[in-house]
């Protein structure tokens, strides 16, 4: 069965087609999550959450032959949204961040962004923007390699 034949069956509710997807797609969607998450269990984790997702939206995938892309973009987001989550509970000792008084200037009353508030902003973007920028940016990926993730032109995603 070719994929689009495929996901147009588990878009019907057929749960043997999704058992094909699933033995298809395990492999390359693992080394996706394997790029982002060094650890066998939380691989698994991201993994599982991330084709539970699939199964629960794959109504939403409008063209079937994108089918690899889009559980990419679903693992990937999910790898990021683990270790952007992980980062947060980071401690750093005082005595590693501690800066001499005489060093303080005007120019340190300028903050930085948390991750969380970063969020915030891009979620504020069009979806489309969003993506572009947090893959170009967050991801370091080339506009080219956004352009075949998402299946645009290279040049709607600068």
């Amino acid at each position: 069965m070719d994929k689009v034949s495929l996901v147009k069956q588990c878009q019907l509710g057929d749960r043997e087609a999704f058992g094909i997807l699933y033995q298809t797609y395990f492999a390359p969607m693992r080394e996706v999550v394997a790029y982002y998450i060094h650890n066998d269990d939380i691989e698994q984790d991201v993994l599982h959450d991330g084709f539970l997702i699939a199964y629960t939206s794959i109504g939403s995938l409008k063209n079937g032959a994108k089918i690899e892309a889009w559980l990419t973009s679903i693992m990937k987001n999910l790898s990021l949204q683990y270790l952007k989550d992980e980062s947060s509970h980071i401690s750093v000792p005082m005595s590693d961040t501690a800066i001499a008084d005489n060093a303080i200037t005007s120019a340190d009353n300028a903050r930085e962004l948390t991750w969380e508030e970063l969020d915030k902003i891009i979620d504020k973007l069009p979806e489309g923007y969003g993506k572009v920028f947090r893959l170009a940016v967050l991801d370091g990926l080339s506009h080219k390699e956004i352009a075949a993730l998402l299946g645009i032109a290279p040049h709607s995603s600068s």
